[in-house]
Formats: C-alpha cells, sequence, structure tokens
C-alpha cells in the first residue's frame, strides 16, 4: 500500500472557525472539527494512505480533503531524506515541488555531465551553482586566466587564483566537492564548429552551455555541433541593463529551427568583429546565472 504525506513546505493556517491548507499558491479551506483536523493533520504528515485515513475517519470530508490535496500536488509518496546533514539536505525538501521522488532526482543528477564554454562572469557562476547543486561531472573550456578585474563579479575566484589557468581553480574547487567526479578540462577558445567537435569526440555532454562571447557567431558554431550529437543546448550572456537566457532546445528539430533563425539574423560580412562590453557587475550576472 503506497503512502502520501504532506510536503514539507505546505502551510497551516489556523483560524478561529476553520483551517486553511495553503501550497503553491493555492489554497484549501478545511471545515473539519479542530480535534479531527489535528488527527488528520499529524497523519497526513507523517504518511498515511486513504483506505488507513477514511478507516480512522470515515466521512465523506475526510476523502474530499484526500483528493483535494492530491489534485493542489501538496501529497508526496512517503520518503526519508537520506540526505540529512548534508550539503543537499535541503535542497532534496526543494525537489519535491519537481518530483514524486526526490532522492531519486539527485541521485540522477549526480550522474550527469554538464559542458560549458567560458567559465567567466556567467559560466563561473553557473558552474558554482551545478557544482552545489549535486552535478559532479564536467567538461570545462576556457583558455583565460583569473585576472584581478574579474574578482567582482567571478565568486569562483579569489585574490589567490590571480594569474592561473582558470579551468584549473574550476577543476580543484570541483574536486573539493566531488572527489569522485569525471572532469575534463580544455585550455582552449573555440573558434569554430571542429573546435567543439573535436572534444565531444572523447566525451559526450549531457547538456551544452554556452556562456563565452567570442566570436560572435560562436553559438551557431556551438549549436552545429549539438546537433550533431543529439546534446541539448543552453546560452546566455548579460550586459549593461539586460541580459539573456536560453532558449534552452533539446530536441534536434528545434535546434535545426534555431539555427536556421541564428543564421538569418547574423551581422553583415563586413563586421568581422564585436567586442564585448566592458561594465560588468555581479549582481547582473548572478540573476542571468542563475
Amino acid at each position: 500500500m503506497i503512502k502520501k504525506k504532506l510536503k514539507n513546505d505546505v502551510m497551516i493556517v489556523h483560524y478561529s472557525d476553520f483551517d486553511l491548507i495553503i501550497y503553491d499558491n493555492k489554497s484549501l479551506k478545511i471545515c473539519l472539527s479542530n480535534d479531527e483536523f489535528k488527527n488528520v493533520y499529524a497523519l497526513l504528515k507523517k504518511g498515511t494512505s486513504l483506505m488507513e485515513l477514511t478507516s480512522l475517519y470515515p466521512t465523506e470530508d475526510v476523502k474530499v480533503l484526500w483528493e483535494s490535496l492530491l489534485k493542489i500536488g501538496a501529497l508526496i509518496e512517503e520518503w526519508e531524506n537520506s540526505y540529512e546533514n548534508t550539503i543537499y539536505e535541503k535542497q532534496l525538501y526543494y525537489l519535491e515541488s519537481l518530483a514524486q521522488s526526490p532522492i531519486h532526482l539527485q541521485e540522477t543528477l549526480s550522474t550527469k555531465c554538464v559542458a560549458i564554454i567560458g567559465v567567466g562572469g556567467v559560466g563561473s557562476i553557473i558552474l558554482e551553482q551545478l557544482i552545489r547543486f549535486g552535478i559532479q561531472n564536467y567538461i570545462l573550456i576556457d583558455d583565460d586566466e583569473v585576472q584581478i578585474h574579474n574578482l567582482n563579479r567571478q565568486y569562483m575566484y579569489t585574490l589567490k587564483d590571480v594569474g592561473f589557468s582558470k579551468v584549473d581553480v574550476c577543476f580543484t574547487k570541483i574536486k573539493e566537492f566531488h572527489p569522485d567526479g569525471q572532469v575534463s578540462i580544455f585550455k582552449k577558445r573555440i573558434k569554430n564548429q571542429d573546435d567543439l567537435s573535436k572534444i565531444f569526440a572523447k566525451s559526450l555532454p549531457d547538456l551544452v552551455i554556452n556562456a563565452a562571447d567570442e566570436p560572435h557567431n560562436l553559438n551557431q558554431e556551438v549549436l552545429k555541433v549539438c546537433i550533431e550529437y543529439q546534446v541539448p543546448f543552453l546560452t546566455g550572456s548579460v550586459g549593461i541593463s539586460s541580459g539573456r537566457v536560453g532558449p534552452f532546445i533539446d530536441q534536434s528539430t528545434c535546434m535545426s529551427n534555431y539555427l536556421d533563425y541564428l543564421e538569418s539574423v547574423q551581422l553583415p560580412k563586413n563586421i568581422k568583429t564585436i567586442k564585448p562590453i566592458l561594465g560588468s557587475l555581479g549582481s547582473s550576472n548572478c540573476i542571468i546565472s542563475s
């Protein structure tokens, strides 16, 4: 018999003549007696089944309550948080809102591999969040070294990292959290489809994130490789007063359509380069990276 329980972020508000159950901007007004509601709530918090609940409280109101909680998504299959006292303890409760099995989702995430092209203002923040999210395996591509002016926004790096290769520093930080993670680093700049295809021929990621800002047509070149290897693709960038995320593309037809769009709006051939802007702030980089 599968038991279900209330998700951790379900809120209960007690009024003098009724109770309110709130979950995900949805609410249920409950008019059970105080004692009955307390007992039903205790069972739902611990984990129970409809059969058990209605055998103890054989009323139509209790059955309607169960069905209403299911309808708003406030119930989840009974589970124990085996990640208590780890960095993922609170995250598992958050994952309740995304999956019926937070444990399975976390374990699946730990096996995935993400390729990040450019570990600067956007890419390094994405990487740091993914590391703490539990993703262990990476392909990192960047030819830059850490510079002092990076430190206002690239929180992966500290003063002691200045002058060192960014991907070397990132490798060390990943291993601090995930000693068994598989991490491949490439100290090079991706200029065309060929450069990236050679890397993916050796090791294929589950997701490609392009966070590099040069050359200006890099998204097209990366997307061609993602189409070739059928790998989902995401890109993002940030400016002074605006930023851009996505689109997230995970089907070959969508990839081809987006590639056609990018090539239709590419710059005139007489414009060879576009230099990235100089101004950059940590807070705006964080918004886009998140």
